[in-house]
């Protein structure tokens, strides 16, 4: 997955925070599979997807204290 394709996945997670997200809603958005999505995202972030949505949400919930 190149740069700019991971930065659209952050900043789509970060916009959708407030939302469930799936990840067969992310795999679309990046246009691979939900299962070599999470490969991918996995050994970029060092974290699964879930596990990263789950942080993200809450930094946004420390934040909003």
């Amino acid at each position: 997955m190149d740069k700019e394709l991971f930065r659209k996945i952050l900043c789509y997670i970060d916009a959708h925070i407030q939302e469930k997200i799936s990840l067969s809603e992310l795999a679309e958005v990046a246009g691979y599979s939900p299962f070599y999505f999470s490969k991918l995202f996995s050994e970029a972030m060092g974290l699964p997807v879930t596990g990263y949505i789950r942080m993200r949400k809450l930094q946004y919930a420390l934040c909003s204290l």
